[in-house]
């Protein structure tokens, strides 16, 4: 999926094993990614690509393509050979994609430990709680400590009632609700 002026670039692959997607919607991409078995993550080695995150990889993980990554910062989380594949010239690009394609069973589980890499790691529900409390920390240690919001639908009336159980708080506040809505709000 790219702009037009990328479709001369697959020129060189053989017709019956490329499609040409145009730009689309977010959603639209989503279902492209949806269908892939392996997606490239290609970067120049510039001091602007270095800084940039490993979005493409995490897209990739989540919709279970194998990545293909370039060995450089962004990417220096990827276990080559796991949770994805890295290259660091176009000659190795294409024997690691060769390799990929011609190896179903090795695409299939780094596109799985990826996968799960991602969901295990990357959610952001599961680590709320930790970076709602370095950013409580943070900002207590410059004088403007985070103040308690209620639930967007809730609100404060009934979340500090007993519950069934004997335990105080609504379940809500037990189960750590708001945290993420706190980081976005925050």
């Amino acid at each position: 999926m790219a702009a037009p002026s990328f479709r001369d670039l697959l020129g060189a692959f053989p017709p019956e094993r490329v499609r040409f997607f145009p730009g689309g919607s977010l959603a639209d991409y989503y279902r492209f990614v949806a269908d892939l078995h392996v997606g490239l993550c290609p970067l120049l080695d510039t001091e602007w690509n270095r800084c940039r995150s490993d979005v493409k990889w995490l897209e990739y993980a989540a919709h279970r393509a194998a990545p293909l990554c370039a060995d450089l910062q962004p990417y220096a989380e990827v276990r080559d050979g796991e949770t994805g594949l890295l290259y660091r010239s176009t000659e190795e690009l294409g024997t690691q994609l060769d390799r990929l394609l011609g190896d179903e069973a090795l695409r299939r589980r780094i596109a799985d430990a990826a996968g799960k890499e991602a969901g295990s790691s990357r959610l952001e529900r599961p680590h709320a709680a930790d970076r709602l409390a370095f950013y409580g920390e943070a900002a207590a240690s410059a004088g403007r400590p985070l103040l308690p919001h209620p639930h967007p639908e809730l609100g404060e009336e009934g979340l500090e009632e007993q519950t069934l159980d004997g335990t105080p708080g609504h379940p809500y506040r037990r189960a750590h609700g708001g945290e993420v809505e706190r980081l976005l709000h925050d």
